[in-house]
């Protein structure tokens, strides 16, 4: 019987070290079928350079939803350029002084029975009581109403189409403010304008072709009814000419010095 023991003590030596390499050699495989399994999910997981790329990416988009609405804003800046630089002139405006004065209708001579007035003189006076004298031809009292609108141009200075003009002769000036009417006519083909368009000239001694031709600042009544100019003279006097084919019809011309 020992004999017998002695003999079956190597087979199931054999047996039990068979036994103990199974776990070892599963574990083995199980290690590798998850190695393989983790290489496999690794290109679902984000490296770190993607998980750094993402909030890039949605940096990006709030950098172009911030450029199209600071599109707005821009086109308010340039609006609050442009109503800054309208204020600033509006504020370089000169407050009227002692040296300002006013022209209107009433400095004329008497209408002529037919025609208009030419080679006349007429006048002025400053704050300080000065005389600012004029000449000036092709000129009359305005009368009635003109255009589609029938716009009253009673009591205003007519200025002549063409040939029309008057200068300072004495005195001084340095900042013109004057209203026009703004005249539509129509015919055939529809509605226009048939408003004069005055010209501006300076220099310090004037006559009725001499000067420097000046920039003028032209604003619509909110009515529609007149157009506004104002301009700044490089010299002390200035002529009015209106070198257009219509009328040009003045409500007041100021001088603001």
């Amino acid at each position: 019987m020992k004999s017998i023991r002695f003999a079956l003590l190597p087979i199931f030596a054999a047996l039990l070290g068979a036994c103990g390499a199974a776990p070892s050699s599963t574990s083995s495989m199980e290690k590798s079928s998850f190695s393989s399994q983790n290489s496999d999910l690794s290109s679902f997981i984000p490296s770190s350079s993607e998980e750094n790329q993402e909030p890039i990416l949605h940096s990006s988009m709030p950098e172009i939803d911030l450029s199209s609405e600071d599109s707005s804003p821009e086109t308010v800046a340039s609006s609050e350029t442009v109503s800054s630089s309208m204020q600033s002139q509006s504020e370089d405006r000169p407050e009227p002084g002692q040296g300002a004065w006013s022209l209107n209708s009433s400095a004329l001579p008497k209408n002529p029975s037919s025609g208009t007035l030419q080679d006349i003189t007429f006048t002025t006076t400053n704050g300080k009581g000065d005389t600012i004298s004029f000449f000036g031809s092709s000129l009359r009292t305005g009368e009635g109403t003109t255009g589609l609108e029938k716009l009253s141009v009673a009591n205003t200075i007519q200025v002549s189409k063409n040939a029309g003009f008057f200068y300072m002769t004495s005195g001084s000036a340095s900042h013109l403010e004057f209203r026009i009417a703004h005249i539509t006519g129509k015919d055939g083909s529809g509605t226009f304008d048939v408003t004069g368009v005055p010209s501006i000239y300076s220099a310090d001694e004037m006559t009725a072709d001499n000067g420097t031709l000046v920039e003028l600042c032209r604003k619509t009544t909110e009515d529609g009814l007149y157009y506004d100019y104002s301009c700044d003279l490089p010299a002390g006097r200035f002529r009015f000419a209106n070198e257009s084919n219509y009328a040009v019809y003045i409500y007041y011309l100021n001088n603001l010095a």
